[in-house]
């Protein structure tokens, strides 16, 4: 009497899990996490590490296309947000070289930096500068930037 209710005996819907196991859908969803976790760390640790996660999700995205012609959304969403990231990541990385360099032409900026230098390492800035125009045997001078280096 019960044998044919489907209320007794569901049937179990396999399509979701067996999506699961698919190695391509495994990949897009990989390439989708690295390229959010690009996003995220060019908040927290910027220029490697989103360069590094981003590289990686462009990487398994094309990896999950296997012999098909086109990616899947997931693995497609996954490319986009990589692209935004690396975008993200080059904008940080030329803001901080052109403000490191900024700070080390405006005198008042250097001199603060010398004094925080000195504070920390015990060493003003243009010391540790020196230090390394010895060490990889440059020309004296060559790593100023016209700041208030001291002549000795």
């Amino acid at each position: 009497m019960f044998e044919n209710n489907s209320y007794q005996n569901p049937q179990p819907d396999n399509s979701d899990y067996q999506k699961s196991l698919d190695p391509a859908a495994q990949l897009a969803r990989a390439s989708f996490i690295l390229s959010i976790l690009s996003l995220a760390s060019n908040f927290l640790i910027p220029v490697f590490l989103p360069l590094i996660c981003a590289s990686l999700a462009i990487i398994l995205a094309l990896l999950s296309r296997g012999s098909r012609r086109s990616l899947s959304s997931t693995a497609f969403h996954g490319v986009i947000l990589s692209i935004v990231g690396i975008v993200i990541s080059v904008v940080v990385f030329v803001y901080l070289i052109f403000s490191t360099i900024e700070i080390l032409k405006t005198p008042e900026l250097h001199e603060q930096l010398n004094q925080i230098s000195e504070q920390i390492n015990g060493v003003p800035f243009d010391e540790i500068l020196r230090e390394m125009e010895e060490t990889f045997e440059l020309e004296p001078g060559s790593l100023e930037f016209g700041g208030t280096a001291d002549e000795t």
